[in-house]
């Protein structure tokens, strides 16, 4: 299954987008958990980002 999601949030209480061992949060990690509970199954995501000129992150799935 394919689902193509368009996110917009404060990454400022996060380690970045990618998944990374140890350290704060990510994006990815904190979205895969959410979706793996919704659908109750093992979730991999790709992304891609561009910051605005005001430093918010936009990221589609």
């Amino acid at each position: 299954m394919k689902i193509k999601l368009h996110l917009a949030y404060d990454g400022s209480p996060f380690g970045g987008w990618q998944k990374q061992k140890g350290g704060k949060p990510t994006i990815q990690g904190k979205l895969e958990e959410a979706l793996e509970r919704i659908f109750k199954q093992k979730i991999s995501t790709l992304g891609y980002r561009r910051r605005s000129s005001c430093l918010s992150t936009n990221c589609s799935l």
